[in-house]
C-alpha cells in the first residue's frame, strides 16, 4: 500500500513539474478552467459533461506527455537532429489534434442560442458572475506567463532588496 501512495505522489509531482515549466500547459489549464466555469449554463446532460471532461483531460494529458518528451529530447540530444525534430513535432501534433477536437466539442455544446441567452440573463441578474470571470483574467495571466509561485517569489525578492 505504501508503494501505491509513493507512486501517486510521484505522479502528482510529475504533473506539478510540467505545470511549472510548461507555459502551454498553463494556457490549456486556464482555458479548461473557463470552460468548466461556464459549463453549468451550457451543459445540461451527464453525457455533455462527460464529453467535455474527456476532451479537457485528453488535451491536458497529451500536453503533459508532450512536455516530458520535449524535456527528454533536450536532455539526450543537445543538438537538433532530424529525429529529435520529428519526435518533438509529432508529440506537439498529438496535442494539436486533441486541441482541435476540443474546439469542435466547445462549438457543438456551448454555441447554442438558447444557452447563450441563459448565460446572459443569469449574468444580468447576478452581476458578480461576469465580474468574477473578467477579474480572473489577471490571476490567470500571471499564472500563464509567470508560472505558479512566481508572484510570491518576485515579492520576496523585492522585500529582500528593500531591507
Amino acid at each position: 500500500m505504501r508503494q501505491f501512495f509513493r507512486s501517486f505522489i510521484n505522479a502528482v509531482s510529475g504533473v506539478w513539474q510540467c505545470v511549472l515549466i510548461g507555459r502551454n500547459l498553463r494556457i490549456q489549464i486556464t482555458a479548461a478552467s473557463y470552460v468548466l466555469m461556464l459549463s453549468p449554463f451550457f451543459l445540461h446532460s451527464r453525457m455533455e459533461y462527460a464529453i467535455v471532461l474527456i476532451a479537457v483531460s485528453l488535451v491536458l494529458s497529451l500536453e503533459i506527455i508532450n512536455t516530458s518528451i520535449e524535456r527528454l529530447c533536450d536532455q539526450t540530444s543537445p543538438s537538433y537532429t532530424p529525429l529529435i525534430r520529428f519526435v518533438k513535432d509529432a508529440a506537439a501534433g498529438g496535442v494539436l489534434v486533441s486541441a482541435f477536437f476540443s474546439v469542435f466539442v466547445f462549438f457543438a455544446l456551448y454555441i447554442r442560442w438558447d444557452r447563450i441567452q441563459l448565460f446572459l440573463s443569469y449574468g444580468a441578474r447576478h452581476l458578480w458572475y461576469p465580474i468574477a470571470l473578467v477579474a480572473l483574467v489577471v490571476p490567470f495571466w500571471i499564472f500563464i506567463f509567470w508560472g505558479p509561485g512566481a508572484l510570491a517569489k518576485k515579492l520576496r525578492e523585492r522585500k529582500q532588496r528593500n531591507k
